[in-house]
């Protein structure tokens, strides 16, 4: 009956569902990204874990549309996190990332990152995978995706990073969305969230055009 919040907990959950779903929030400029991305993970996780990973991947990722580099987009999540109660796990499991990275580069064993299956471990192996894919979409996510642990959201993590670097052109080169699943409407919804980040006009017709349909008895506010 009740929704959890970063100040009211729902219950003590870390798992990565939080953080691997909150990507969009980086795009909605009228709201801070760390503190929406924890507020959309803390609905359902209430650890705080699972929810200050997730604001730590929106911010990461706001700052990267912002044309911050990676390093420093990451060294900023870092430092936001310090600031809240509860950043110890977040805190050491980017810092480890980082650490793997400058020390073995592409070569590191990424699942001394951990396995994914909760929030703090799923980031680090998303920004490992992130940072190694720089310079090659697909090495990164590669590299984020080939573990034991709980790969698709990892390497959705670290795809939602090295998009926001990359841009639609190198992320869905031909072979890479050749035979995915609803292409079109995916590509349309990512396309209309950056033309909102953007200010771009148009966008919002496909949603809000025709009047609001009653779902389930219950007929949403118009807009």
């Amino acid at each position: 009956g009740r929704v959890g919040t970063p100040d009211e907990h729902l219950n003590n959950s870390k798992g990565c569902g939080g953080v691997m779903r909150v990507a969009p929030c980086a795009l909605v400029k009228e709201w801070d990204a760390f503190e929406l991305g924890c507020k959309t993970a803390a609905l359902t996780h209430g650890h705080p874990s699972g929810y200050l990973a997730a604001g730590a991947l929106a911010l990461i990722i706001r700052n990267v549309l912002e044309d911050v580099d990676l390093s420093d987009a990451i060294g900023r999540a870092i430092k936001r996190l310090k600031k809240e109660p509860g950043h110890e796990e977040c805190v050491a499991a980017l810092e480890k990332a980082v650490s793997l990275w400058e020390r073995d580069g592409r070569e590191g064993d990424v699942e001394t990152l951990g396995a994914g299956w909760v929030a703090e471990e799923a980031l680090a192996i998303g920004v490992y995978g992130a940072l190694a894919g720089e310079k090659s979409f697909a090495t990164g996510i590669q590299l984020a995706a080939n573990h034991s642990g709980d790969s698709d959201s990892t390497a959705a993590i670290a795809g939602n990073i090295l998009g926001a670097l990359h841009g639609e052109d190198e992320v869905l080169a031909p072979d890479g969305y050749r035979g995915v699943e609803l292409r079109t409407e995916i590509v349309r919804l990512a396309d209309d969230l950056l033309a909102a980040w953007q200010d771009e006009p148009g966008w919002t017709e496909r949603y809000f055009a025709e009047a609001p349909q009653v779902v389930g008895g219950i007929r949403p506010a118009a807009g």
